[in-house]
């Protein structure tokens, strides 16, 4: 009913969705750990009831927007009204009796208009046009052919998948619900009547949900059913969604206020017999309340908690968390601007089109050279210094604000577009020198700040307050691999409507980092958990020398290697992937605001994966961290995420039918649109299908289109000479096949940055136990150093000579378009780079067991 589609059961889409709810298991299991000994001791009745009560909420809300979320436009659907459907006229020959599965929609091309089924649309016969399956000598067509599948679904897939993700959110949030109530059942019954009361909860379960529930929602079918014939209903009217997900927000709601009424008492009960117990016991003044489930009171003078804000004593590590991770995040969009900013100027023939890999490479090699000495810098002065380098790029960003405006030229995608002005360099301006200038003080001042801010803040952290590491660390991290994977299409939207209001944004949030310093981070040694910590030794930190014990210690050089070639093999994949996506899928990666809010929505679950490793690792549950513990998790996600990258590589390319022009080497520009004298755009590959035919078009001025229309609500390219019926869609043809194909590659994409933050996470934390206390900040700048000139200068280098010798259509200084062996050689490069890493990390791990061994014997002989 909302997306017009038939949810598919093919192989990909099943693996897909299955490799999806793998997650669910961590998820659970970090829930579990949080309420489990020795994180929790004594499992607490009220924080189980507070986790009910949370995740009910929240997956009322979720039912709440998958409800009101309006279903996408069907365009014209022949016999469907809002409440009835009525067998066309054009089919009525036919005498269409219903199948079990009746709804399968087919689209009439030529007049944009979807018929519930093959039947409803006269066709009787079947054949095969350059590959595809289409319908023919259908009654309700003038060309006589109908393909699978709505008219709507190109523009309806995004939609069903956004809602795909919600509805996994839900079951999460559902799951945990039931893990809490769950557990609080068996603890708050008496000993032996365990399995009693499991027994009672499977009996209420299956009486309100299979019986009750189950019949209303059957008798809601039943009331808005709006296609009913041969004793079954085939498609409902357009208020069942309404219904279904209203009825179902209704029942979570239910649900919460029954739960806080059980906290409610639950919680009058423990006072209760918390009184009787100080009675008992004649200590009438003290507050009975668990320890473990009452919230604090702080009796303090309200001038002195004033007074503390701005020169605090005690240090929250989880503050200084968030602060990093702003800062990382923003530096990292800032990185990220900067890039579309010089793309601006490519576009406008300003500068040349290898600027953006030019400055990619020169930065990263002055990271490389000043991460080390920024790392040491300040050692005894690490608020001073986050205080510096937080203001820095935050002055530094202002400049922003006098960029000069880029000067757009108009590029029409349509034929006839010979007399415009194409993207080739002309030479700089006064103006693309000043916006190279800016752009380039502005991306030092990014590094300086990321580098500084993460060094001096990692080695704060885990100098007074190293329990619980791993996690800040694993989190912080996200912060700068996400944002590097997804913010180009989330978080710069701003950019090229409004560069203010994104300069506002950046310039905004880096002084709110700026001014959250002041209160988190003490002036002085700072007290942590209630004791106070005592400050490091100055003796023998001099740069040369805290640099020559990091060189000197094998294990922690060779880890910084195998994290550089780590890095290199999911960067390389991760920049080029528009590029493997248009060849394997003759797909254009859509950066629209569903595609965008279903892949944020997707990596937030990325978070509680990390905070479980971390946890894991961390105390009580792992009271001492182990560093051979931390290596065979480096090496088994290590070759994890090689064995995705290899299944990657393998996996074949969908079947694109035919593509007007293009052989397995070169492309050569289709006869029928020669005289439109097409000239390339920046993102010149844009797919149109013509129908009739069923060819794709690498471009609609590649197919002769010198105009547009819509019909019936749906967007198409007209007066096009490479088609008889002068239409054709956007899209390639091959797109109803490849989506699912698509995004089991964007799945497995997301499974392979899981694993190498994993890595990233085991090694991080390893460099910091491995090191000299005096070292921490300088093998957290070292790393950075190494991580820049392994990944983004030599892997950046490599990636860019497989793109220069693999084009497949090279025009006005640019790669529109790649060969068949691009994603082989791509996805090849980055599995060797990933085997490497796994070579050196268990070279690594043999030296760090024998040097374990060595020592243990050592002290067995003292």
């Amino acid at each position: 009913v909302k997306f017009n589609l038939v949810r598919e059961e093919s192989v990909i889409v099943n693996y897909t969705e299955l490799l999806l709810y793998h997650f669910l298991i961590v998820i659970v299991a970090y829930a579990g750990v949080k309420f489990s000994a020795p994180v929790l001791m004594e499992f607490c009745n009220l924080k189980a009831m507070k986790m009910t009560i949370l995740m009910s909420v929240a997956a009322c809300i979720v039912f709440v927007v998958m409800t009101v979320i309006p279903r996408c436009d069907h365009g014209e659907v022949a016999g469907l009204s809002e409440t009835v459907y009525e067998h066309p006229e054009c089919s009525l020959s036919c005498n269409c009796h219903p199948r079990w599965n009746e709804f399968q929609p087919v689209c009439v091309m030529d007049k944009m208009v979807t018929y519930v089924s093959p039947c409803q649309a006269g066709c009787r016969s079947t054949e095969t046009i350059n590959g595809f399956f289409v319908y023919s000598n259908c009654t309700c067509s003038a060309g006589g052919h109908a393909q699978l599948g709505a008219c709507s679904n190109v523009r309806c897939t995004q939609s069903f998948h956004l809602h795909g993700m919600l509805l996994y959110t839900v079951i999460t949030f559902t799951v945990l619900v039931f893990q809490a109530q769950g557990v609080l059942l068996l603890r708050i019954v008496d000993q032996r009547d365990k399995s009693v009361v499991m027994g009672l909860a499977w009996s209420m379960v299956a009486f309100i949900c299979f019986v009750c529930g189950h019949l209303i929602f059957i008798g809601i079918g039943l009331a808005t059913c709006n296609w009913y014939e041969v004793e079954k209903c085939h498609l409902q009217n357009h208020l069942y969604p309404t219904f279904i997900g209203g009825t179902s927000a209704l029942l979570a709601l239910l649900s919460i206020i029954i739960s806080i009424g059980s906290y409610i008492c639950l919680r009058v009960s423990n006072k209760m017999s918390s009184d009787r117990e100080q009675l008992a016991r004649g200590n009438d003044g003290a507050n009975g309340t668990d320890e473990s489930c009452r919230d604090p009171f702080i009796n303090e003078n309200v001038k002195n908690r004033v007074l503390s804000w701005f020169n605090p004593k005690k240090f929250d590590p989880r503050k200084l968390r968030g602060v990093l991770m702003g800062v990382t995040i923003i530096t990292t969009v800032g990185e990220i601007c900067t890039y579309k900013l010089l793309v601006q100027d490519i576009k406008s023939g300003e500068i040349p089109f290898y600027t953006p890999d030019l400055m990619i490479v020169a930065l990263s090699i002055f990271e490389a050279l000043v991460a080390p000495f920024v790392s040491w810098w300040g050692y005894g002065q690490r608020r001073t210094m986050l205080l510096a380098y937080s203001s820095l790029v935050t002055v530094c960003s202002i400049s922003w604000f006098f960029i000069p405006n880029v000067e757009e030229r108009s590029v029409s995608e349509l034929c006839g577009a010979a007399e415009q002005i194409n993207i080739k360099f002309e030479g700089t301006t006064t103006r693309s020198i000043t916006r190279l200038s800016i752009l380039t003080c502005t991306g030092v001042s990014f590094i300086l700040a990321r580098t500084g801010c993460w060094s001096h803040g990692i080695a704060y952290s885990d100098e007074y307050a190293p329990s619980r590491t791993s996690v800040h660390y694993g989190v912080v991290l996200l912060s700068r691999v996400v944002v590097l994977i997804i913010g180009e299409r989330i978080m710069t939207s701003l950019l090229e409507t409004n560069l203010s209001i994104q300069t506002l944004i950046l310039v905004l949030s880096l002084a709110v980092n700026v001014i959250q310093l002041l209160f988190i981070v003490p002036k002085v040694v700072p007290e942590v958990d209630g004791v106070q910590r005592t400050a490091l030794s100055d003796e023998d930190r001099g740069f040369f020398l805290s640099l020559g014990r990091v060189m000197c210690n094998s294990v922690a050089i060779t880890q910084m290697l195998a994290m550089g070639l780590m890095a290199a093999a999911l960067w390389g994949y991760v920049y080029n992937e528009s590029e493997i996506v248009k060849v394997k899928f003759n797909w254009v990666r859509e950066d629209n605001g569903i595609v965008n809010y279903t892949e944020l929505l997707l990596y937030h679950f990325l978070v509680v994966i990390v905070a479980y490793a971390g946890v894991k690792f961390s105390a009580p549950i792992l009271m001492e961290f182990c560093n051979l513990k931390a290596m065979k998790q480096t090496i088994l996600m290590s070759m994890a995420a090689c064995i995705v990258f290899v299944v990657m590589t393998f996996m074949p390319r969908c079947d694109h039918g035919e593509v007007a022009g293009l052989s397995e080497t070169v492309f050569g520009h289709p006869e029928c649109s020669l005289p439109c004298n097409c000239l390339p755009r920046w993102n010149e590959f844009q797919p149109v299908c013509v129908m009739d035919e069923m060819v794709t078009y690498l471009s609609p001025c590649q197919a002769g289109c010198r105009s547009t229309e819509t019909i019936n609500g749906f967007f198409v390219y007209s007066n096009c000479t490479c088609t008889a019926g002068g239409r054709a869609q956007l899209g390639a043809c091959s797109n109803v096949h490849c989506h699912d194909s698509y995004h089991l590659h964007g799945m497995l994409l997301f499974i392979i940055t899981t694993f190498t933050v994993l890595v990233f996470q085991a090694q991080g934390v390893l460099l910091l136990r491995i090191v000299d206390q005096r070292d921490k900040s300088v093998v957290m700048g070292l790393a950075w150093s190494m991580v820049a000139f392994i990944c983004f200068v030599c892997g950046h280098l490599i990636f860019i000579g497989i793109g220069v010798a693999t084009c497949n259509w090279y025009e006005v200084e640019k790669c529109h378009l790649q060969s068949h062996l691009y994603p082989s050689f791509i996805g090849g490069t980055s599995a060797l780079l990933a085997f490497l890493s796994i070579i050196i990390s268990i070279g690594s791990y043999i030296c760090l067991r024998v040097s374990n061994k060595v020592k243990l014997d050592q002290n067995t002989r003292l």
